[in-house]
């Protein structure tokens, strides 16, 4: 378990034992390796890891009701586009700035990582791999004539209406919440506990955030939950082993294709 502190060798003083470098003066533990941490891996102190987690998990589905409660009361309906745009657009631009905001005090490491630009065609390889994935889960699923969970339908209607709205905030501000949220916060804090550990609650949390427990046909839900699941894992694996940039460019990927995809597809019945 990674929660206790080590001596700086140079400076003397107390660290987070799960930091690469020591903060106070940035010289390199030697002995970091031996942790058993992949270098692609990206920790951050424990206050940073509980913030990111909190500002990308409960201010954002916070954020999402007020400006949901705010609009609704401009007489939109709960199914009206509009409404559905800015309820969720408008949380997380808030959102993302909070987020990388955050990111401040691990810009060092943070840069070192985004220079790896092989990285970011793992990212596309593991982009690609999901993309294959979830089209022939959904293929499946249309066999056995089950619809679309409320997650998705509400992400259709959006496109439909606010195509280019629809590929900034599902195709760029989402993917980068998520992932600060969910690898380098959750996943990061959970694997100073255990490996499989963080495996285990990253996939069931990633799945839980796009299930809808008030859905009237709870069946298309439990159906479509195994398919975020194993997209919380892939992305898991992109940023343990490849990083963050790998795991973003991958999360990015898979968005922008299904919003393509849904667009060229044209609406139901159209």
């Amino acid at each position: 378990m990674l929660f206790k502190n080590k001596q700086c060798e140079h400076c003397k003083n107390n660290y987070d034992i799960a930091l690469e470098s020591c903060p106070f003066c940035g010289q390199k533990d030697r002995k970091y390796g031996e942790l058993g941490l992949s270098k692609e891996i990206l920790m951050t102190s424990i206050p940073t890891q509980v913030i990111l987690f909190s500002i990308g998990f409960l201010s954002l589905m916070l954020l999402q009701l007020v400006f949901g409660i705010i609009f609704s009361e401009m007489y939109l309906h709960d199914d009206d586009p509009a409404l559905l745009m800015l309820a969720n657009g408008i949380p997380y631009a808030i959102v993302s700035v909070a987020l990388i905001a955050c990111l401040f005090s691990i810009k060092k490491p943070l840069i070192s990582r985004l220079k790896r630009w092989k990285n970011y065609l793992w990212g596309i390889a593991f982009g690609a791999v999901l993309i294959g994935f979830s089209y022939l889960y959904s293929f499946l699923i249309g066999l056995g004539n089950f619809g679309d969970n409320n997650n998705q339908n509400a992400a259709e209607t959006m496109i439909f209406a606010f195509p280019v709205l629809s590929m900034i905030v599902m195709g760029i501000l989402a993917p980068v919440c998520e992932e600060l949220t969910y690898r380098l916060g959750l996943f990061s804090f959970a694997k100073r506990i255990n490996k499989y550990l963080a495996y285990v609650i990253v996939i069931i949390v990633f799945g839980l955030i796009h299930f809808d427990f008030l859905a009237e046909d709870i069946v298309n839900e439990l159906v479509s939950l195994p398919q975020y699941m194993i997209a919380g894992l892939l992305f898991c694996l992109a940023y343990e082993y490849k990083g963050l940039p790998c795991c973003v460019v991958a999360h990015m990927l898979n968005n922008i294709f299904s919003i393509a995809f849904i667009l060229i597809q044209g609406k139901p019945n159209a």
